[in-house]
């Protein structure tokens, strides 16, 4: 119910878990998951937000002043010091390939879920767009202060669970 952020380097991940804080009761928000892919490597979803009747949403976070250059991605931490990165939606991806083949192998279907990525620290480019999703995707600082709105927005789908179906989903998780 509440995640240890005390260590250094999860600051955003503390801003984020903040900002989820006004979702609706129903909701459930679920940090730090981690599965093994099918290739027995750790994935791991900073945050998992299933939201009856919205949708679920595979949340990554990407603290540091983060962009993107000549196809990597970039971070820099609060010392000065740059960093590559991995591409924040597609880690957000691989996580949720991750978490919807361990349910199915546990007989329950995670459909309609999105990859989202949460940039607190950066304010993103006017017209900034990937190639390999779309704007509302994409939340950052300017964003942080509703950042509940945003990823129901982002993550509503016509296949979204109800909540028992996120009952389910979240037995199958614990």
């Amino acid at each position: 119910p509440e995640p240890d952020y005390r260590e250094s380097g999860f600051g955003a991940e503390k801003r984020v878990w903040d900002a989820l804080q006004a979702l609706p009761a129903e909701a459930v928000v679920i940090s730090q998951y981690r599965v093994l892919d099918d290739h027995r490597v750790t994935r791991e979803a900073d945050f998992l937000v299933l939201i009856p009747g919205d949708g679920i949403g595979v949340v990554e976070v990407k603290g540091g002043r983060v962009w993107t250059q000549d196809r990597d991605w970039y971070s820099r931490d609060q010392r000065g010091y740059d960093h590559w990165i991995h591409n924040p939606i597609e880690q957000a991806q691989r996580a949720g390939y991750a978490i919807a083949e361990f349910l199915q192998q546990q007989g329950v279907r995670m459909s309609g879920w999105v990859p989202v990525a949460v940039v607190p620290d950066t304010a993103l480019p006017n017209g900034f767009q990937p190639a390999d999703s779309t704007r509302g995707q994409w939340v950052d600082r300017g964003g942080l202060k509703d950042l509940a709105a945003r990823l129901s927005a982002a993550i509503y789908t016509d296949l979204a669970p109800s909540a028992d179906e996120v009952e389910g989903l979240v037995e199958a998780l614990e």
